[in-house]
């Protein structure tokens, strides 16, 4: 399940460090620093065994993680279908699957809504997505950075620092291929008033919210997101909107 060649290449074809090989010796060294395209470039001309072996030496430590998801496909009941759709936009937009990528004529979804009351499986079923990509990267030689965003990591009692802290987690995911789970989504995209100073933060943090949703869609990045709620109805319109 490798692939080297022009369908990898292509989402490179704008950086113009690939459109010009001399200049492009010239800067390697500043680019393996600053550009994180170029790194990925980089790994993705390896030869497939070399790559499988990194990613495989890489995924032994990750996997001894406590963070890391306990459960596999196996466990999932009554999903097949949910899972099928999100396992499909995966092997698109992750792995950039040439076959995959020839069957559609739209491109799947890259953010998926899940809706539910507490103790549904939200959070299960979006465990179970991400060790099954993890698993499957390896196949295909990549390394799935595997993402939980919660509330508590992003609200801040300094003014101004949430919507850095969001800002600077969904460039982590971006820069990566990565399967994003941010969970108690309600808490960043709840309807409230904005005339309080609490108000004004949790604006900021929308902002940035629709700003990254809204990158993710225009740009060739191998991430996809998924956002559990309990509270689905009471998310703000532009947000529901963006979600599958």
């Amino acid at each position: 399940m490798f692939w080297n060649g022009p369908d990898e290449d292509r989402e490179f074809e704008e950086e113009w460090w690939y459109k010009r090989p001399f200049m492009r010796i010239i800067f390697s060294p500043l680019l393996r620093l600053f550009s994180w395209k170029y790194r990925m470039w980089r790994f993705l001309r390896l030869p497939p065994e070399k790559r499988r072996k990194i990613v495989d030496k890489k995924a032994r430590k990750i996997r001894k993680s406590p963070h890391f998801p306990k459960v596999s496909k196996d466990d999932l009941v009554g999903r097949d279908e949910e899972f099928f759709k999100v396992m499909v936009s995966i092997h698109y937009h992750v792995f950039k699957d040439p076959e995959i990528r020839k069957t559609f004529t739209t491109p799947p979804p890259k953010l998926f809504v899940i809706k539910g009351s507490s103790g549904s499986g939200k959070t299960f079923f979006a465990e179970v997505v991400q060790r099954e990509a993890f698993e499957k990267g390896i196949e295909y030689g990549l390394l799935i950075n595997l993402l939980k965003l919660r509330p508590e990591q992003v609200y801040s009692m300094w003014y101004g620092q949430s919507a850095q802290r969001l800002s600077e987690f969904f460039n982590n995911a971006f820069y990566n291929p990565s399967v994003v789970l941010i969970d108690e989504f309600q808490a960043f995209a709840k309807r409230f008033s904005s005339t309080t100073e609490v108000g004004m933060e949790e604006t900021r943090v929308q902002t940035v919210l629709l700003e990254k949703f809204d990158e993710l869609q225009k740009k060739d990045y191998r991430t996809i997101i998924l956002v559990s709620t309990t509270e689905y109805e009471s998310l703000i319109d532009t947000l529901r909107r963006r979600g599958v």
